[in-house]
């Protein structure tokens, strides 16, 4: 005899006043703009919110103003590091944070006043692990107008492929932590921290981690955050052979890690990598970044996958008539640069104005067109045994695959 089995109660929506978010913020010499940052957050809808302003080493006085902070608001939490980078300020800021859910913003940067509001709801309503909006670039003078990316898929989706082959396409708006909200128990599920050996594009690396590990991510098709462009923001950091090879370091990073989970993603791959590095070695000869041998590192890095990058449909002209020059060597593409730059009167930099390492020559594609793979996939990452975890989540006998550190034994 078949017995019928109950209906399932649908999952109960929690009530969005009832969940704590934390907002973990990175402080370093950023007197200038703190404030405003603090105060933005301060005046958000949402006022269930546990604020981590991590002072990661400031000379300029940051480091009082958060204790002061700490002192008006009982919802402020103010912590003090000696300087190791933002990478490790948001670490102890997830070791740190009580929340249900978590967000990242920077200290030089605005938030709408709905910015928690709009992402935990649809953290809610998509029952996501994690939740991308929109941003705009903004001048701190004002003397340009605000320039917006925005979302365009209206719809969550599950982890795994979907995520990730957007992450690749448009670097420049899902590949930064900025205006994204991330489930407190998938984090500590899958021990999610950020690699704390790389200076600039950890975001990335976080990003594509959480991507392919969450069971659904959501997006907010508005713009939610304000990045604020003035000369020594963490937008127009200098690059310098630090911040060069931590770049370079991620791009590899990326895509040893793509190539294991994801092989089926390899033109979206060749698609990033070479924007990325393209980008890269502008910049590299925009600012005079020495040593000549990182140069040549990263022109290696291009000529790697310079064939399939020629082949690919959805690479501009523009790029692929620079991987051209770059096989006649260093000073046939400097001088090329240089004579393009006169003749159409570009500005410095003009291809490098952000803080990610995403796809800026010719702007991103449009997901639609670059098809994907029919082959059948898992929504997780599979080529390794165990849990994908950065450098700072160690727990048990580590061992390295392609850059990132996974674990042998159950998390």
């Amino acid at each position: 005899m078949v017995v019928d089995q109950p209906a399932r109660e649908p999952s109960r929506r929690p009530e969005p006043e009832a969940l704590l978010v934390s907002v973990v913020v990175p402080v370093h010499d950023a007197l200038e703009g703190l404030d405003r940052c603090v105060e933005s957050l301060l005046g958000q809808t949402h006022r269930r919110l546990e604020i981590i302003l991590v002072d990661d080493g400031s000379t300029d006085g940051s480091s009082g103003l958060c204790d002061w902070y700490a002192e008006r608001d009982e919802r402020i939490i103010a912590l003090h590091q000696s300087n190791a980078g933002p990478s490790r300020a948001r670490n102890v800021g997830l070791s740190r944070m009580t929340g249900d859910y978590v967000t990242f913003v920077d200290s030089d940067d605005l938030v709408s006043p709905h910015y928690v509001e709009r992402l935990l709801g649809e953290a809610l309503d998509s029952e996501a692990d994690c939740v991308a909006g929109g941003y705009s670039h903004v001048s701190s003078g004002g003397d340009e107008p605000p320039v917006a990316k925005i979302p365009t898929f209206s719809f969550p989706e599950a982890g795994g492929i979907g995520p990730v082959r957007r992450l690749l396409v448009d670097a420049d708006l899902l590949g930064v932590v900025a205006v994204k909200l991330y489930r407190a128990a998938f984090i500590r599920r899958y021990r999610l921290f950020f690699p704390e050996d790389i200076w600039a594009g950890e975001d990335m690396c976080f990003n594509l981690t959480a991507f392919g590990l969450a069971a659904r991510v959501g997006w907010v098709g508005e713009s939610l955050y304000s990045y604020i462009q003035r000369p020594g923001s963490l937008v127009n950091q200098p690059l310098g052979p630090r911040t060069t090879g931590s770049r370079l370091a991620c791009v590899r990073r990326v895509s040893d890690y793509v190539t294991i989970n994801y092989p089926q993603l390899d033109r979206e791959l060749t698609y990033y990598r070479t924007n990325a590095l393209l980008s890269l070695i502008n910049g590299m000869v925009d600012e005079g970044v020495e040593p000549v041998s990182l140069w040549h590192d990263v022109a290696d890095e291009l000529a790697r996958g310079r064939e399939a990058a020629l082949a690919n449909p959805t690479i501009d002209t523009k790029a692929k008539r620079r991987l051209r020059i770059l096989r006649f060597g260093r000073a046939p593409y400097l001088l090329s640069t240089h004579l393009y730059r006169l003749m159409t009167r570009a500005p410095r930099r003009s291809e490098d104005n952000s803080r990610s390492d995403a796809p800026r020559s010719g702007g991103p594609a449009s997901p639609a067109e670059i098809p994907v793979s029919s082959a059948k996939v898992s929504a997780r990452p599979v080529a390794v045994s165990g849990v994908i975890v950065p450098l700072a989540a160690q727990a048990v006998s580590p061992r390295r695959t392609s850059g990132f550190v996974v674990t042998t034994g159950e998390s």
